[in-house]
């Protein structure tokens, strides 16, 4: 038989003409898992008498002559062999490569063609959708599915193992063994979780799973990771400036953010609820310091700090203000005129511009409160007097201020008398006085 395949193959050789013979095949390059039969298909245009299948560097695989087939006793009992096709089970990776046929028809015009098959290891696909975040005494489970029965189990921590379940034997470390519950098909699941528990977590399953093409079982391994991260949540929130008056004359002043505690891995600022990037500000130390050089005014305004991490976040807050100066101090009279027996007289203070946060009166030197005649309205800006009468002329001065600048106004009050009153008094005293001198007279 060997001598027949030899003859026939120097004949190729020898008369071959691929000119008229065309081969052709649906998959050139197939990719089969290990246990999955390999299965090559040739077309052809003409009625072949011989066809021989080599693999690699010529080793021979089986021969096909005029209806009969025979395999090589390296392939007997696992390759099938028809007319187009071969069939090559139970592969292993070391089939992956290169095959080679040979066509030879009744014109004994020859042609070949090459098939790149590659035989991938089957492992367990070992799937999860965990996501690996938790918080910090939260109970997580580090859950897996796969095809197949495990027979043995391999958990690590860091790359050292600290699960091991086989057939015989279960090992847990003391580490976690009071926290733990591992599942049967191996899925695990932790209590009273701890910082401590975080890192990479790693889980090999070997199992027996069945080939579906084939009908017949196998055994074959898989693994997973995870990254298992754990965050306590963000404390309370507090927001601090750097000084604790802050003016126009300031040249910089910081504004800092900080939790009580938890992991912080987000910082985010917001003034009056509109987000703050670094086009105004400068944001330092991880967002954590919100710059503001040379402030003014515009500054001034509600600030809030949101600190997060992935299972939480918390907000703090600040009133920021920037004290610009008491330009102008004006006090008014109303009414512009005043004369004894008026029911009041209202002087007002203001400031062209400025935080007014104090306001005091001083007449004639001496402080003035709210007492008998005197009444302090308006946050003290407005001093009214009732009844005023001459002995409240003088001059009254009004002192603003603000935690950075002050700034005073005055005015001279006069109350006059009160002109029908004096008339009326005049000719009183006048009346009599002249009757007196004409008595006198007579």
């Amino acid at each position: 038989m060997g001598f027949a395949i030899l003859t026939a193959t120097l004949l190729l050789i020898q008369y071959g003409n691929a000119a008229n013979l065309i081969i052709t095949s649906p998959n050139a390059s197939p990719t089969v898992l290990t246990g999955d039969p390999i299965n090559l298909n040739i077309s052809y245009n003409s009625t072949p008498t011989l066809i021989i299948w080599q693999y690699g560097n010529g080793i021979l695989m089986a021969t096909w002559i005029n209806g009969t087939g025979w395999s090589a006793d390296n392939y007997k009992n696992r390759l099938t062999l028809h007319q187009q096709n071969i069939s090559i089970g139970n592969s292993a990776t070391k089939d992956s490569g290169e095959y080679t046929v040979t066509v030879t028809d009744t014109n004994r015009d020859s042609g070949s063609f090459k098939f790149n098959v590659v035989v991938r290891e089957r492992v367990l696909e070992i799937q999860s959708n965990d996501t690996g975040i938790y918080r910090t005494g939260a109970n997580i489970s580090l859950t897996i599915w796969y095809d197949g029965n495990p027979s043995e189990i391999f958990w690590f921590y860091n790359g050292n193992p600290f699960v091991i379940k086989t057939e015989n034997n279960e090992y847990i470390s003391d580490r976690i063994r009071s926290r733990m519950v591992l599942q049967e098909n191996g899925s695990l699941l932790i209590y009273n979780t701890t910082k401590d528990d975080a890192g990479n977590y790693s889980i090999n399953v070997t199992a027996t799973t069945t080939i579906t093409t084939t009908n017949t079982t196998t055994i074959v391994s898989g693994s997973q990771r995870f990254q298992v991260k754990f965050y306590d949540p963000v404390g309370n929130v507090t927001v601090k400036q750097s000084l604790q008056v802050v003016s126009e004359d300031t040249s910089a002043v910081n504004v800092t953010c900080s939790a009580s505690s938890g992991y912080n891995e987000a910082v985010t600022w917001m003034k009056a609820g509109e987000s703050i990037t670094n086009s105004t500000y400068n944001l330092l130390d991880g967002n954590q310091t919100l710059q503001i050089m040379q402030p003014n005014r515009t500054f001034s305004g509600n600030y809030s700090c949101n600190i997060s991490n992935a299972v939480s976040w918390s907000i703090g807050y600040l009133q920021l203000l920037v004290y610009d100066p008491l330009l102008t101090v004006t006090v008014t009279q109303s009414p512009q005129k005043v004369n004894e027996g008026a029911a009041f007289v209202n002087l007002g203070c203001s400031a062209s511009s400025g935080y007014t946060e104090m306001v005091t009166w001083m007449k004639d030197g001496q402080s003035v409160i709210s007492k008998n005649a005197y009444s302090l309205l308006d946050g003290n800006r407005t001093l009214q007097i009732t009844q005023p009468n001459r002995t409240f002329n003088g001059l009254y001065i009004c002192n603003v201020s603000n935690a950075a600048y002050w700034g005073s106004g005055s005015l001279n009050l006069t109350v006059s008398y009160a002109t029908l009153r004096a008339t009326s008094t005049y000719s009183i005293m006048i009346i009599p006085l002249l009757g007196g001198i004409l008595l006198a007279h007579w």
